[in-house]
């Protein structure tokens, strides 16, 4: 009955809001510690069952708690998510049969530092941030093909990547990202339509170019590199959108990726190839407004792309008079 209000709270959570799904969570955690309370000294290994499945619902309340704002809150479940985690570890001595706890423990430490960087704590993010992936790396040879765990590890090089972006510090940020994408072209080899895996893929190629686009300034270069990798990023994210058309979110990304490309084939004065993708991306975001009126998002997205395309017909003429 805990795992059928579990499973009812994740589906909630994907497909309603994340606060409707709390009081189908909540009846998981109350029926949980319930059975943990009544689980026989005799009976380790239903205790660890258990508490494995507690922490799992623990840790989706502190998901929803972070995700309305309630940092202080999901700071306290996620600790509670960790303790037993810790526990679960501690009493594993055996490493194959540990692999799965390390896995959920280095998760919790990986949402602890995204908890701390939403607080703008970035050392304190930067610690718990390496200790998840230490103990992912670790983890790794006992069961090296495992997707969830190396998902897991391109998911913390990209967390990484983000916060050195907040640090200031490019360097890593190209090291982080490329580590990331390597991780995540590999899993697709093996399993090229896992839509995750390929929505990972184009947010790191998105953040690889935005760091080159950054750093145009100070090196020419990069311009044509960010290009590139705004075009692998829009070439996964046309893919996710074609499989997945009812997800806007997809939809949404590859416009603003038609966008940034456009803008800097402008800046080459590529005004041909800026107007095509320009007008990609308007079309994008008018189709999302045709399916969505009352959407202020997608009203503010298609103002924009129009702005911007009344400015590449001004900076146009402005060439031709010359």
């Amino acid at each position: 009955v805990a795992l059928s209000h579990f499973r009812v709270g994740l589906i909630v959570e994907e497909l309603d809001s994340p606060q409707a799904a709390v009081e189908s969570y909540e009846k998981a955690r109350d029926l949980q510690f319930a059975l943990l309370l009544d689980i026989p000294d005799d009976n380790p290994k239903e205790a660890k069952a258990i508490k494995r499945a507690l922490s799992r619902t623990l840790n989706a309340l502190a998901r929803v708690a972070t995700n309305s704002g309630d940092l202080d809150g999901a700071e306290e479940l996620f600790t509670k998510t960790r303790q037993l985690r810790m526990e679960l570890v501690e009493s594993t001595p055996n490493a194959k049969e540990r692999f799965e706890f390390d896995r959920l423990l280095s998760s919790v430490d990986m949402n602890l530092g995204l908890l701390a960087r939403k607080r703008s704590n970035l050392d304190e993010a930067a610690t718990l941030y390496e200790t998840a992936q230490k103990l992912r790396k670790n983890a790794l040879p006992v069961n090296p093909k495992d997707p969830l765990l190396r998902r897991d590890l391109a998911k913390g090089w990209y967390n990484l990547a983000n916060l050195a972006v907040d640090q200031n510090d490019a360097e890593s940020v190209s090291d982080n990202v490329n580590l990331a994408i390597a991780q995540l072209q590999e899993l697709l080899s093996e399993t090229p339509d896992d839509l995750r895996d390929r929505y990972l893929l184009a947010i790191c190629y998105r953040l690889k170019a935005d760091l080159n686009a950054a750093l145009i300034s100070v090196d020419g270069s990069k311009l044509t590199d960010s290009i590139e990798a705004y075009n692998k990023a829009r070439l996964a994210m046309l893919d996710l959108s074609e499989r997945s058309p009812a997800v806007h979110r997809y939809r949404v990304e590859l416009g603003q990726l038609l966008m940034n490309i456009g803008q800097l084939e402008a800046q080459q004065q590529r005004y041909v190839e800026a107007r095509v993708a320009l007008e990609k991306g308007q079309e994008v975001f008018a189709e999302l407004v045709s399916e969505d009126p009352g959407s202020d998002e997608f009203q503010q997205l298609l103002t924009q792309a129009k702005a911007i395309l009344e400015q590449l017909t001004a900076i146009e003429a402005a060439a031709t008079q010359q």
